[in-house]
């Protein structure tokens, strides 16, 4: 989202395409799901977007939508970033 709203990642366009082109099974033989780790990275990204545009972040409607099997066997709970989420959104009144 960051890469698409300073204008450096693709368009709109182009994002809804690399989607529809995603191979759900190109991770071949590997195995293991780290949803703490997807949760992390958000969590990275929406810090960088407070302090780059507090403005913009705190007028922003943060959604989280995640796909998953519900097997996290990697990484650790999830609980714990997605709590760091809520927590930076309450900080905001956003959640």
């Amino acid at each position: 989202m960051r890469d698409f709203k300073s204008g450096q990642g693709n368009n709109l366009e182009q994002i809804l395409k690399r989607l529809e082109d995603y191979k759900y099974d190109s991770k071949g033989d590997r195995t293991g799901t780290n949803i703490a780790q997807a949760y992390k990275n958000i969590l990275e990204s929406m810090k960088i977007e407070q302090v780059n545009n507090k403005e913009d972040f705190m007028q922003t409607q943060h959604i989280v939508i995640m796909f998953t099997d519900g097997q996290a066997n990697m990484g650790g709970s999830p609980k714990i970033p997605v709590d760091q989420i809520k927590n930076l959104c309450n900080k905001q009144h956003l959640c």
